[in-house]
């Protein structure tokens, strides 16, 4: 029974939970719909939204995201298109290392806290086709 509990807790300290579902690029996506056929198997949708790679702030790794930030129209993963349509909440919480931002215009929505404490941007252009902007964005 012991050596039950000494690997189960092994392989919890060892297992690694990953919030996205896929990254291009270096940036994090969560699959934003999608729906179940008659055999009860996810059938993934077309819709992606940017999400964070880390738990906690900073959201990313600042050696290995790029200060000139572009969120692209759509990314590619396993021979889907996927258009962006969100940035999800706190996505970029803490990455100071952003200098510049460009969200590609098919961006429909950035959630609460998304680039919060990114205080050293300098330059941020939006799109025209944004409809929500969440609570403390930047």
């Amino acid at each position: 029974m012991k050596r039950l509990f000494l690997y189960l807790v092994a392989l919890m300290v060892t297992t690694t939970v990953f919030a996205y579902d896929f990254t291009v690029d270096g940036l994090c996506y969560n699959i934003i719909d999608g729906h179940y056929d008659a055999a009860d198997n996810f059938i993934p949708g077309t819709y992606a939204k940017v999400t964070y790679q880390n738990g906690e702030s900073p959201r990313y790794n600042p050696e290995e995201l790029n200060p000139n930030l572009v969120i692209p129209a759509t990314v590619e993963y396993e021979n889907v298109i996927y258009k962006v349509k969100w940035i999800g909440e706190a996505s970029f919480e803490g990455c100071a290392g952003i200098k510049t931002l460009t969200i590609a215009d098919v961006v429909e929505k950035i959630q609460s806290d998304a680039f919060w404490g990114c205080f050293n941007l300098e330059k941020v252009t939006l799109p025209n086709s944004l409809t929500y902007i969440g609570q403390g964005v930047f």
